[in-house]
């Protein structure tokens, strides 16, 4: 979605929704729980940002994992199957994870992958306009809410990087592949 923050996604008004339907490049992980049988008592937001790079470097941006507030569970176990199925999707589509450093920390100890594929870069990421209008996030912007009709560029942001062995070494300079703290 284009939505972000942890009381956004599960909100019924319309700035809430409308994003969700208008704007293709951004989706939501959802999490079933046992505990909560009622809809998905969790949700992690997921999109697609091209970086300031030139050439820009796509990379799927994961924001944290949040729980609807009135689901009592547990969450624990959340995370782990939250950051399989991102790095399944990061590698079935060849291109870099970006995660914050709750999730960053939790794939380096993740038996799945190499640890050496795992660094804090600090990057700008391109914000293009979409039908939905209003962007969203707590992550990208101290913004929260706003109209976005232009493209916008964040200011630099650091994060873990997750580089998976499907993507190309050709679409990312060597200026991207420093970490910059």
């Amino acid at each position: 979605t284009k939505i972000g923050g942890p009381s956004h996604g599960f909100d019924v008004e319309g700035q809430c929704l409308l994003p969700l339907l208008a704007n293709a490049r951004h989706k939501v992980v959802l999490v079933s729980d046992p505990d909560w049988p009622h809809h998905p008592a969790g949700r992690a937001h997921f999109r697609l940002l091209w970086t300031k790079a030139e050439p820009p470097i796509p990379m799927l941006w994961l924001e944290t994992v949040n729980c609807d507030f009135v689901a009592h569970v547990n969450t624990t176990p959340w995370r782990g199957m939250v950051l399989r199925h991102v790095i399944e999707k990061a590698e079935a589509m060849g291109i870099c994870l970006c995660l914050d450093s709750g999730m960053g920390r939790a794939l380096q100890t993740s038996a799945v992958i190499d640890k050496n594929s795992v660094e804090q870069r600090t990057m700008q990421f391109v914000l293009r306009p979409t039908n939905g209008v209003v962007e969203a996030s707590d992550y990208l912007s101290g913004k929260h809410d706003w109209v976005q009709t232009k493209e916008e560029i964040t200011d630099r942001i650091t994060r873990w990087v997750y580089t998976p062995r499907s993507a190309s070494v050709d679409t990312q300079t060597e200026d991207s592949k420093k970490p910059r703290l």
